[in-house]
């Protein structure tokens, strides 16, 4: 009688540690205290309308343009 109840016990506490793992793990990530991440300035090719990252942009004297588009980049006037 004794080893079913030693059995008993072992199996509940196994499915206790495995309910315990399986909502840790289902858990929402926390959120880490300390500043947002500032928002990218994105603006649009003149040629075809994609919005890339304002750093990445090529400039033209008419506003940005794409990597694909950078070969109608002209360099601005030196006067």
């Amino acid at each position: 009688m004794s080893k079913w109840l030693i059995l008993a016990l072992v199996v509940g506490v196994l499915v206790w540690r495995w309910s315990q793992r399986r909502t840790a793990r289902m858990a929402p990530p926390t959120v880490r205290a300390g500043a947002a991440p500032q928002p990218i300035a994105m603006v649009p090719c003149e040629v075809c309308g994609v919005l890339m990252d304002a750093r990445l942009a090529i400039r033209s004297p008419t506003g940005h343009l794409c990597h694909t588009h950078r070969h109608g980049a002209h360099p601005p006037d030196a006067s």
